[in-house]
C-alpha cells in the first residue's frame, strides 16, 4: 500500500511526496509509523531498540542502536535521565560570590601622610586672646615656649642645644628661626645680631647703619618673618602692637615689655596712639636661667 502526501501552494501548484517504504518480515512499513512500528514487532523508536515481541515498546538500546536485552523493572535508557532543556542554569540564575573578605582587607589604601615639620608645627598654634597681642617664636621648625621667669615674659632657653655661648658666628646647630604673627593687628618688628646697648630702637623703623644686619617692617595677621640670617643668642628682636602683650593690669613686674608712643611713619596702629612692645631672649650666659632684660627700646 502506498501513502502519499501533498501541499497546496499560493499558484495551485500541488506537489505530492511520496512517503518511503520499507519491507519487513512480509509486511510493508511506510515511514516508521506508530502503527507499522508496533507490526514489525518493534522498532525501538529513536534509538532503534529490536528484539519486542508485536505490539510491545523495543528493548534496551544497545551502544550501535542494534539492539539489547529486554527492559527489566528499574533499568532504563540513561539519557532520560538528563534534566529538561529548560532546567539548564542560566547566567540569571547563579548567584556571584561575594567580595571576599580577605580581598577587602588586603586592598590598597591611601598611606598616612605626614606633614612637613613646618606646617605640623603651625597647626599647633592658637590665636592670641581677643584684645592681646601674640607670636610664636620657631626654631628648626619647633615651636618654643618662654621659660618660667618672675620678670620677663618672653625669654626662651637655647635650642637646639641647651649649651650657650656657641654663636660665633652662628649659633651651633640652628637651621631656621621663624617668627610667626598671631594677634588680630598688624605687628611691627626689627630684630639684629649687633644691637647698640644705648638702645632707642623702634619696632617697624629701619636703624641706621645697620643694614644688611638689621631686619626692620610691619608683619601682618598670620604672615611669618623668617630671622634666621640676623640670629643670636641675647637680644633677638623687639615687637610692637596696639594691644598689649600680657595684661598690664596684672600687677607682675615685667622687664621685657613696655609701651612707646606709637611712630607716625610706622603703619598698623589701627589708631592707637601707644605701641605696646615685647623684647625677645635668649640667655648667652650659662647655664641657661632667666636674665633681666636690657630695656633696648
Amino acid at each position: 500500500m502506498r501513502h502519499s502526501m501533498s501541499f497546496g501552494l499560493a499558484y495551485g501548484i500541488v506537489i505530492v511526496v511520496a512517503a518511503p517504504e520499507f519491507h519487513c518480515g512480509g509486511q510493508t512499513i511506510v515511514g516508521g509509523t506508530e502503527d507499522a512500528d508496533a507490526a514489525a514487532g518493534g522498532s525501538g523508536g529513536v534509538y532503534g531498540g529490536s528484539g519486542g515481541r508485536p505490539g510491545e515498546p523495543g528493548g534496551d538500546t544497545g551502544p550501535s542502536g542494534l539492539g539489547g536485552s529486554p527492559p527489566s523493572d528499574g533499568e532504563h535508557d540513561a539519557a532520560l535521565d538528563a534534566p529538561p532543556l529548560d532546567a539548564a542554569p542560566t547566567l540569571l540564575d547563579v548567584a556571584l560570590p561575594p567580595l571576599d573578605a580577605h580581598a577587602r582587607d588586603a586592598a590598597p589604601t591611601l598611606p598616612d601622610v605626614a606633614l612637613p615639620p613646618l606646617d605640623a608645627a603651625l597647626a599647633t598654634l592658637d590665636a592670641a586672646p581677643a584684645g592681646q597681642a601674640g607670636f610664636a617664636f620657631i626654631v628648626n621648625d619647633v615651636v618654643r615656649r618662654p621659660m618660667t621667669c618672675l620678670s620677663e615674659n618672653w625669654e626662651f632657653a637655647p635650642y637646639p642645644s641647651e649649651s650657650v655661648g656657641t654663636c660665633m658666628p652662628r649659633c651651633f646647630g640652628v637651621e631656621s628661626v621663624l617668627i610667626v604673627n598671631t594677634s588680630a593687628h598688624p605687628m611691627p618688628y626689627v630684630a639684629t645680631s649687633a644691637w647698640n646697648i644705648v638702645g632707642g630702637y623702634v619696632p617697624g623703623v629701619q636703624p641706621g647703619g645697620c643694614t644688611p644686619t638689621c631686619l626692620a617692617g610691619v608683619l601682618e595677621p598670620g604672615a611669618i618673618l623668617d630671622i634666621t640670617s640676623v640670629y643670636s643668642e641675647g637680644i633677638v628682636a623687639v615687637l610692637g602692637s596696639p594691644d598689649p602683650f600680657s595684661m598690664p593690669d596684672s600687677g607682675e613686674y615685667v622687664s621685657d615689655e613696655g609701651w612707646i608712643n606709637w611712630p607716625a611713619q610706622v603703619s598698623g596702629s589701627g589708631g592707637s596712639t601707644v605701641m605696646w612692645v615685647a623684647e625677645i631672649e635668649v640667655p648667652t650666659a650659662p647655664p641657661a636661667t632667666c636674665q633681666i632684660a636690657s630695656k633696648i627700646w
